[in-house]
């Protein structure tokens, strides 16, 4: 048997190792240009000028996203990134699309929106969608499936609907992200029932597909809820929902929806879990902060004067709160809840987060954990969507 042995001169498109060439590349000449790698993401970098001005660059694969308090400092990169790759294309302008997203920029800068509308409708001509649903999900979503419903269907086709709508979801449409989360747990063997559940969401899509995302830039400040359905999978364990936004007003940073790695005994004691699980979340939106030397953002003088990041957490379980500030469990029955999800307490003391009881109600993560419909489902998805 004979072999042939190559050494390659260049990275091929595929291989390990290309990808990670790409990258010493790319860094090397972005850090050759001042930028700096930031700590809490490898791809994002960025830059301070003398007098404060930011230039931020998020890197996805070959796809940059960059913006610049100066037009000047966008010209630079421009011109450093011409010299020393041949071939780049540029989008610039209150408009551009990145990763299958249309960014638009209005009011001067102070509303920005994020559609996929175009990808939603070649998704549901592909997939044949014609009916309608005004919710992604009915209350007996969690539910085990009817003895009619447990036949198995074709893996192969299950999966290319469910990828498709998680794409989505995860970019723009986090309004049907527990739907796509949970129904992702279901891929070996997805029987008719999650089927007949994946095809409502996408007949919501197509009932909402003109649907934005949006942002209004006018406070910085972090506000994360986090929330909890107790024991509402089959194995008995519960689901944790998150929601970052920008002050109340200022839209949707960040949302998770995620299984509970272990089953809980009480609805306090997943609410902990909830918090352990997702408050890091807010917590490296702050730290970007102060990478960047933005500090405005802190919600009072407290935590400016302290150092601490200024996080404020929303709940609306309040004995998971009491039992945080404290340290301690309150009861015999809450004893066995391990100290590790205390850790929030040192978050408190060090001035890092704030927590604050919210109504249930008023819930933004809600819509994360719960099968909801009706009026309920519609003002939290637009809350969601900051429409």
């Amino acid at each position: 048997m004979l072999y042939t042995v190559v050494k390659l001169r260049k990275a091929l498109y595929g291989l390990k190792e290309s990808s990670k060439l790409w990258y010493d590349t790319l860094s090397g000449v972005l850090m050759g240009a001042g930028y700096s790698v930031d700590t809490q993401d490898a791809c994002v970098f960025h830059k301070t000028g003398e007098n404060g001005e930011l230039v931020v660059i998020c890197v996805h694969v070959d796809d940059l996203l960059c913006v610049a308090d100066k037009i000047e400092d966008l010209n630079m990169l421009n011109q450093e990134m011409k010299s020393k790759f041949r071939d780049i294309t540029v989008e610039r302008g209150d408009k551009i699309s990145y990763l299958g997203m249309s960014i638009e920029r209005l009011n001067n800068g102070k509303e920005i929106r994020i559609s996929q509308i175009g990808y939603v409708n070649s998704m549901l001509e592909k997939f044949k969608v014609v009916k309608e649903s005004k919710s992604p999900s009915g209350p007996e979503f969690f539910n085990h499936p009817k003895a009619e419903d447990m036949e198995l269907v074709d893996p192969s086709d299950y999966l290319s609907k469910l990828m498709s709508v998680m794409y989505l979801a995860l970019a723009t449409r986090m309004d049907v992200l527990k739907e796509v989360v949970f129904l992702s747990t279901k891929c070996k063997c997805p029987n008719k029932s999650d089927m007949k559940k994946l095809d409502k969401v996408l007949q919501f899509i197509n009932y909402s597909r003109r649907k934005v995302r949006v942002f209004k830039v006018d406070d910085l400040s972090i506000w994360v809820y986090i929330d909890a359905a107790y024991g509402v999978h089959s194995d008995g364990k519960s689901h944790s929902g998150c929601v970052i936004t920008l002050g109340e007003n200022g839209g949707t940073v960040d949302a998770r929806s995620s299984k509970q790695s272990l089953v809980t005994l009480s609805s306090t004691e997943a609410e902990m879990v909830a918090v352990h699980d997702m408050v890091m979340r807010g917590l490296v939106i702050a730290r970007y902060y102060d990478n960047w030397n933005v500090n405005y953002h802190r919600l009072n003088s407290k935590n400016q004067e302290s150092g601490g990041l200024g996080v404020k957490v929303l709940q609306d379980n309040t004995s998971a709160m009491h039992m945080i500030s404290t340290g301690r469990p309150t009861s015999f029955k809450s004893r066995h809840i391990n100290i590790r999800y205390y850790h929030a307490k040192e978050l408190v003391e060090n001035g890092d987060i704030t927590f604050e009881y919210c109504a249930t109600e008023n819930m933004r993560a809600d819509i994360l954990t719960k099968p909801l419909s009706g009026e309920q489902f519609r003002k939290l998805s637009r809350w969601l969507l900051n429409e």
